[in-house]
């Protein structure tokens, strides 16, 4: 059986993202996430991008706006609940891969490949961030940033950046407008 990320990608240039992928979903991050992190993918040159924790594709789409023509972006989540108007971004822009499943066992599966920028935002609680860390740290390239959103408002999230700083990762936390938190990390 044929999966999403396992269709064939149309050759050519990359068609550019819309910023048109808005659903309302009340689990979607605040708008100004998406824009800080695409700020930092392109006054880092960033070109390898992995999100854990797609939802609906709003913040994603911001991510792939922010990548050079000849970057990439692997996105993953557990359930499938793209926006219509993302499935078609997932479809069209070679860059893009979509990968349903548990970001877990999903980095397990990915080791070998590295990335520059790592954006987290998937299950808050301790118990699940921490493993799912240490399987992340395996894909991390020199001078990886590591972006975990909800680090202010979720105590799990807040107790994996105080465990990360522990082990010599340098952090700087945002407050963001619903108040939720978005910690950069990097060694």
């Amino acid at each position: 059986m044929q999966t999403q990320s396992d269709k064939p990608k149309k050759a050519g240039r990359p068609k550019k993202a819309t910023a048109s992928v808005q659903t309302g979903h009340p689990w979607e991050s605040e708008s100004e996430l998406g824009n800080a992190i695409a700020a930092i993918i392109k006054m880092s040159g960033i070109k390898r991008v992995l999100e854990l924790g797609t939802l609906t594709g709003k913040t994603t789409t911001a991510l792939i706006e922010a990548l050079p023509s000849d970057g990439s972006l692997t996105t993953v989540d557990i359930k499938d609940l793209r926006a219509d108007a993302f499935k078609d971004i997932c479809e069209s822009d070679s860059r893009v891969k979509y990968i349903n499943g548990d970001s877990i066992q999903t980095c397990q599966k990915l080791k070998g490949n590295l990335y520059d920028l790592i954006f987290v935002d998937t299950v808050h609680e301790w118990s699940y961030a921490l493993p799912e860390f240490k399987a992340i740290e395996s894909l991390m390239d020199k001078g990886c940033i590591l972006a975990y959103h909800d680090s202010i408002s979720f105590e799990g999230i807040a107790r994996l950046m105080r465990y990360a700083q522990s082990y010599k990762y340098n952090a700087i936390t945002f407050n963001t407008p619903n108040a939720n938190g978005l910690t950069l990390l990097q060694r």
